[in-house]
């Protein structure tokens, strides 16, 4: 039986990888295969820790940080897609509908963590991360040395996710700040909770273009920020080359970014996914349309 056992971990690595990746999304399963054998444990570690998800405890700061900021944690060359929850209402830690998430004081929620956890991320070690997805984050309450810790993570991104539950949680000029930083970056979405106008930014205050930041941006999503956070990408890009664009929650004032950001992107766009908060004011009445209107283009 040991002569049996021996031969079979004298197979080729390769072909271990792919019996493993059989057993990817058992958890339970590739820890026990990494008590196996040693040898079996980076490949069962690439899968297992490919996304790292912290979700906010009711207190303290949540165990899953750990991973993140423990000196003897050896997982950060693993993780390729980070996801960071902040604290919650807990009724809707789960919820993915976000227009009707609890706002009521009175409903217990979870601890918020960002803060205390971001300045002790091992963000160097994190040699393989290339997708950031952070959600109900609050940026002004944020210190500067969190503020910068999540400027640094972005700096080596292909995929940078934002979703607030409150339209004023993360201001014009940190989206900029982080797509400052993002110089890799081929997919950015934007998610609010509610269209709401805002003026347009002045040019002669917004940066200048990064002459060093290639134009990789490839696919964006804009939920109720099309106006603003459109003319944003056009100051920060020298050039776009979007394949592939999701505007919803477009409104009035947003009109103009968007078809700029539209004819900009034209020469590329291959597919466009456009839906209006309120089509009557802007394209006049549509027979048998009601608003929200949304239709899907394949260029």
């Amino acid at each position: 039986m040991a002569r049996v056992e021996g031969r079979c971990f004298q197979l080729p690595v390769e072909i271990w990888d792919d019996i493993i990746g059989y057993i990817r999304d058992n958890y339970e399963a590739l820890a026990n295969c990494s008590l196996v054998c040693r040898a079996l444990s980076p490949t069962c570690r690439i899968h297992r820790f490919r996304e790292v998800k912290v979700n906010p405890r009711s207190v303290g700061r949540p165990q899953t940080a750990s991973l993140l900021c423990d000196p003897t944690s050896t997982v950060l060359p693993y993780v390729h897609r980070l996801v960071l929850i902040e604290g919650l209402p807990e009724t809707d830690l789960d919820r993915e509908e976000r227009h009707s998430i609890t706002l009521d004081p009175a409903v217990g929620s979870t601890a918020y963590w960002l803060d205390n956890v971001l300045p002790e991320m091992r963000i160097r070690e994190l040699t393989a991360l290339k997708s950031l997805f952070v959600r109900a984050i609050q940026w002004e309450s944020l210190s500067s040395s969190s503020r910068n810790s999540l400027v640094e993570l972005c700096s080596r991104l292909h995929s940078l996710e934002v979703i607030t539950w409150e339209a004023s949680d993360i201001p014009r000029a940190a989206v900029i700040e982080l797509l400052c930083a993002a110089t890799l970056l081929k997919h950015f979405a934007l998610r609010l909770p509610e269209q709401i106008f805002t003026p347009p930014p002045d040019p002669d205050k917004a940066p200048s273009q990064r002459a060093d930041a290639p134009p990789t941006l490839m696919s964006v999503e804009l939920d109720n920020t099309v106006g603003w956070c459109s003319q944003a990408l056009l100051l920060h890009f020298s050039a776009l080359h979007i394949t592939k664009a999701s505007l919803r929650g477009v409104g009035l004032y947003d009109v103009k970014g968007a078809l700029s950001f539209l004819v900009l992107s034209s020469a590329s766009l291959q597919c466009l996914s456009l839906e209006l908060d309120d089509p009557w004011p802007i394209w006049g009445q549509l027979e048998g349309v009601s608003s929200p209107w949304a239709v899907e283009y394949f260029l």
